[in-house]
């Protein structure tokens, strides 16, 4: 589906602009998901809020990476192992990863869609009090818990 929108939007088969054509445009559709509208961009790539319609449109945050940043067979091979592991967490404080993939050479995460605003939306409503303490603890110990999980994959 993706590769009709990326080939009517930059006439050609290169791969690169295939990739740059895809990410100046909004798609409809990203494999299984619906993507309604883009709601995050940053140096790394863009998040859109979506629906699974396998899953009866339920709502979902769709991280689309550059590809630059997974260039090599191995870069992309590291980041599926490492990011099947993040679909392991499961904790209340962690939104979960539900789907991970590279679609049309994009890596993409799929995590349940948080209504109530990223991480740094809820730090900048609490500035300039501090977070409370308990969920900075919270906070502390999934970086902890993810930093092993990496780790491991690397064993």
């Amino acid at each position: 589906m993706l590769e009709c929108i990326i080939t009517q939007e930059c006439g050609g088969n290169n791969s690169h602009s295939s990739v740059a054509a895809f990410m100046a445009n909004i798609p409809q559709s990203f494999g299984k998901y619906r993507i309604l509208e883009e709601i995050a961009r940053g140096s790394f790539g863009r998040v859109y809020r979506g629906e699974d319609t396998s899953r009866h449109n339920h709502p979902v945050a769709i991280k689309v990476m550059h590809a630059a940043h997974l260039a090599s067979p191995q870069e992309r091979s590291t980041f599926l192992q490492e990011a099947q592991l993040l679909t392991m967490l499961r904790h209340p404080h962690i939104v979960p990863v539900l789907d991970v993939g590279i679609e049309e050479e994009l890596p993409y995460l799929v995590m349940e869609y948080a209504a109530n605003g990223s991480l740094h939306q809820r730090l900048q409503s609490l500035a300039p009090r501090p977070l409370p303490l308990q969920d900075a603890l919270t906070m502390r110990s999934v970086r902890l818990a993810r930093r092993c999980t990496m780790r491991t994959s690397r064993m």
